[in-house]
């Protein structure tokens, strides 16, 4: 491979070798010795690490006993220890003097799982290459300078190396195939030896270039295991297929001799927890396909089940044949842990394809990957590179009905740092709303207003490459002071939907729930480019309304709109997304030629011009959650709570208004208009 440019290294490094940050997750007290050891075996490395992370995953005991041993030690780590099941490993570290930078001890500050855990350790870190170790495993005094030498080639944008099982009960169980070593975080036998390209790396012996995280964002929080339930995992297999997307050309490695060996305990060694992790993996490779695609989510696992383990099972018969009875054994066990793993992801993709909002199929309504980076580990959220049509990058995307692709419509309403109580969970802070829009440049969206893409679906017209809307509710004062410079930075279009009462002036009505926009604001907007559509004008729950008060609400809202604005709206956002059949007539009846609503699903034309769906963008969405919706994956997971408070609330509708209906009908015969349900 090209040698990049030399630099000098840390003491005992190849020279041009890059500073390295270790990254040690743990959760649990149980494995305290494991993981004083993992951390003294990192600061005896030939080549040195700069620090070392240790991330603790909400257990704030072993947070704080962590916290209280390294500062009462005085060095990071127990140096006078012998390291554990460890061949060739050295027993003691280095002196003092001679070691790297500090143990720093860290609490999760993400939601409880390894992904977030690791993502926070990702936040923290100093060093250009981040290496991952796991808190149960060792690692040889050369495991740095093997991990980091493949990154003197420019190209090479992660290295994992091999790890190998230390069995606590001394040998491993003659029933256990070293095929199924992945079962206990281990290199398995088939995989290629030496320096080679993978598709992937394992997560507990893995590096990768700090600047990937900021193109490819974190480990998916969505994925992996969080000390708790099923071991799932396949968080490093989805992370590595989004770096090879998002960098074309990326090299991935594993390079065998830099070598760990992972404690296998003897609860892990026996044959239903085999069965378990075989089962979880499958149910893993569900999760990871659907955010990825089957092609790069299955293709080691197709040449590993057809070539790897038929091979197994044939030795093992032959050895059986030769009157040894553990090859019977591992032969069984090599299609046990088959038939786990097929269970497991036939589980897995039916739960996946269970129905999104809108009744069909995720499958079937969403295009191929990319949820991305983290939120709760405060990476930036940066953007992929952006690609062209037919790029490496370009996920295959699946079928669809004929007729035009659904498009993503996000839906915004606060942009502020300071939001009301009232609007704070609905707002989106300033840097994290140029972050998105940073992300949707990099990957090539081109954003339409409402109009736009209603006249286009309308009328028939191809829409440009990779269509998006973002909208904006309500009218709040931030859109113009802060999401209007971030438009007009990347040249975005967008669209605002204004409750014209709640607006200062002499048509105010009061209730609006933070700072709003002016009518000069508004047209300040207007003449930038944004299309200014209706809100209604006090912003009730149009469905709890007659019919004179919901008339009135669109024919008010559209005349100032049209007074203020000097043109007529053409679009229309319900409040609180709530419409009916008899809400929609009546909001095209006042002259409106499209209407959103919310349902947290893409748009697509057979929805109808006056029931497009919209998704949430919310102060707790993280960069992952924000890049996951604009690239239509797992909405029905991102969204499974407000899928379930919305079918809720339409019961809770439809009986108010089944009652509100025998009142409004006896007023009209008297001569009345009847009155509204109460709104929220």
């Amino acid at each position: 491979m090209r040698a990049g440019p030399e630099r000098s290294g840390p003491s005992g490094a190849a020279p041009g070798a890059p500073t390295v940050s270790v990254v040690i997750c743990a959760h649990t007290a149980e494995r305290w010795e494991d993981t004083l050891a993992a951390v003294d075996s990192v600061r005896a490395q030939s080549a040195p690490a700069r620090e070392t992370l240790l991330v603790v995953d909400h257990n704030p005991g072993l947070l704080h006993r962590l916290r209280s041993w390294f500062a009462a030690s005085g060095h990071p780590g127990p140096t006078d220890a012998p390291l554990p099941n460890s061949p060739g490993s050295p027993g003691t570290s280095a002196p003092p003097s001679e070691l790297p930078g500090p143990v720093t001890v860290l609490a999760n500050a993400g939601r409880r799982g390894l992904s977030e855990a690791r993502n926070t350790g990702i936040a923290a870190a100093r060093g250009e290459v981040v290496a991952f170790l796991d808190d149960d495993a060792v690692a040889d005094r050369d495991w740095l300078r093997h991990l980091t030498a493949p990154y003197a080639d420019p190209r090479v944008h992660a290295v994992g190396g091999r790890t190998e099982p230390a069995w606590d009960a001394g040998a491993r169980p003659p029933w256990f195939p070293p095929e199924f070593d992945w079962t206990v975080g281990c290199m398995y036998r088939g995989h290629p030896r030496g320096q080679v390209r993978v598709r992937n790396v394992l997560g507990g012996n893995a590096s990768f270039r700090r600047g990937v995280f900021t193109a490819a964002g974190g480990f998916d929080r969505g994925v992996g295991r969080d000390g708790r339930r099923l071991p799932l995992g396949g968080e490093e297999t989805e992370l590595c297929i989004r770096l090879a997307r998002t960098i074309p050309g990326a090299v991935l490695l594993v390079d065998d001799r830099a070598v760990i060996h992972h404690r296998v305990p003897r609860s892990r060694a026996r044959f239903g927890y085999l069965l378990t992790r075989c089962y979880a993996e499958g149910r893993s490779k569900a999760v990871v396909t659907a955010l990825a695609g089957t092609r790069d989510g299955l293709s080691a696992e197709r040449a590993y089940t057809a070539r790897v383990l038929p091979r197994a099972v044939v030795e093992g018969l032959r050895d059986a044949l030769r009157g040894r009875p553990d090859g019977a054994g591992r032969a069984l066990t090599v299609l046990a842990g088959c038939a786990a793993a097929a269970t497991g992801y036939a589980v897995g993709a039916a739960r996946e394809r269970l129905p999104h909002a809108g009744g069909a199929p995720r499958a079937a309504r969403t295009p191929a990957p990319r949820p991305v980076a983290r939120a709760g580990s405060a990476l930036r959220l940066t953007a992929a590179r952006r690609q062209p049509a037919g790029a490496p990058g370009r996920a295959r995307r699946t079928p669809r009905p004929a007729g035009p692709a659904p498009v993503p419509v996000l839906m915004y309403h606060a942009i502020t740092d300071s939001p009301s109580r009232a609007a704070r969970a609905l707002s989106v802070t300033p840097s994290a709303f140029a972050a998105q829009l940073t992300a949707l440049d990099a990957l090539g969206f081109t954003p339409l207003t409402a109009g736009e893409l209603g006249t286009a679906w309308r009328e028939r017209r191809p829409l440009p490459r990779r269509p998006v809307l973002i909208t904006f509710d309500d009218g709040y004062e931030g859109v113009h002071r802060h999401a209007l410079p971030s438009l007009a930075h990347h040249g975005f279009r967008a669209t605002l939907f204004v409750a014209t009462g709640w607006l200062p002036g002499p048509e105010a009505t009061g209730g609006a729930p933070d700072t709003m926009l002016d009518w000069d604001q508004v047209r300040a907007l207007a003449a930038a480019g944004c299309e200014i559509g209706g809100h209604s004008h006090t912003h009730p729950a149009l469905d709890q309304l007659a019919g004179e008060p919901l008339s009135g609400e669109l024919t008010r809202c559209r005349d100032l709109l049209t007074e203020q604005t000097g043109r007529c709206p053409r679009s229309f956002a319900y409040p609180y997304g709530y419409s009916s059949r008899r809400v929609r007539r009546a909001v095209r009846e006042a002259g409106f030629r499209q209407a959103l609503a919310v349902g947290n699903a893409w748009a697509a034309r057979a929805q109808g011009p006056y029931a497009l769906t919209r998704l949430t963008v919310r102060r707790s969405t993280s960069p992952e959650e924000f890049l996951r919706m604009v690239e239509g994956r797992a909405l029905r997971r991102t969204f499974a709570v407000d899928h379930a408070l919305t079918k809720g609330y339409a019961v809770v509708r439809r009986t108010r208004r089944a009652a509100l209906l025998p009142v409004t009908a006896r007023a009209q015969r008297r001569g009345g208009h009847g009155g509204s349900a109460p709104t929220t």
